[in-house]
């Protein structure tokens, strides 16, 4: 839960992407769907500097992942119609250099990153890296976050929060 947002309703989600267990106020993966997925962890450090004054998610998030060809999260029991922040963790625990892995990300079918280089975002590999977007839940209450391949290899994300 971001140390900026004063207080939250029951309508938010926070969690580890790939995680089995909880870590403070993330949870562990919330029901991710796609095609050939899998998770991943490091014990390496990731350097935490750029997004330290922006409530980034506890060191272990970024240390995890989910990845895959395409897979996506849609995430029930929000409020339809209401606008709501979503904001998205990287870090790059693999390559090191940009431009070895480029790829897509859309929130309620509409794109949002093409072919993001997490590298090339943060600076390096090993650094963490917060994406912040928009969205409008459904009529239905969710809101839905996909990732796709684009120009390299496969699309991964470390945590993702609504609110």
């Amino acid at each position: 839960m971001p140390r900026d947002i004063a207080a939250f309703a029951d309508e938010w989600y926070a969690f580890g992407a790939g995680q089995k267990s909880s870590n403070g106020a993330y949870t562990s993966d919330q029901s991710s769907t796609g095609a050939g997925m899998g998770t991943d962890s490091v014990s390496h450090a990731i350097d935490m500097s750029a997004v330290a004054f922006a409530s980034p998610a506890p060191l272990s998030v970024y240390q995890g992942e989910r990845y895959g060809s395409s897979f996506s999260y849609i995430l029930p029991n929000l409020t339809p119609g209401k606008s709501y922040t979503v904001r998205l963790h990287f870090a790059e625990t693999y390559y090191t250099a940009a431009g070895k892995r480029k790829f897509n990300v859309s929130i309620n079918g509409t794109r949002v990153l093409t072919n993001f280089d997490i590298v090339a975002a943060a600076g390096a590999g090993f650094k963490a890296n917060i994406q912040t977007f928009h969205a409008v839940a459904s009529g239905s209450g969710t809101i839905s976050v996909q990732f796709a391949q684009g120009a390299a290899d496969w699309p991964k994300v470390s945590g993702v929060e609504i609110y």
